[in-house]
């Protein structure tokens, strides 16, 4: 079920609404470098892999990249902000 940001706000749901397999649709986000940079900081996690251009490029990621916590942080954020969660975390 594809859920758009529009339509969902606010839904009173429960856990049951919930569905395996669900697709939140929300508006695109760029990640800069200076968001990896920010995280980095707030986490003490300066993996060369994210800090460092020139150590990333010689990796089969070709650039740096994102923190994974960094990442599903944004989108757990997205998500949220899709009104997908309706009244649902507030009523747990």
């Amino acid at each position: 079920m594809a859920i758009k940001p529009e339509s969902v706000w606010p839904i009173k749901r429960s856990l049951e609404d919930f569905a395996t397999g669900d697709v939140v649709i929300s508006s695109a986000r760029t990640i800069e470098a200076s968001h990896i940079s920010g995280f980095a900081g707030l986490t003490f996690e300066f993996y060369s892999l994210h800090l460092d251009e020139a150590y990333a490029k010689a990796t089969s990621f070709e650039g740096r990249i994102a923190h994974g916590p960094l990442t599903f942080s944004i989108s757990s954020g997205r998500v949220y902000l899709s009104g997908y969660y309706g009244m649902a975390i507030q009523n747990m």
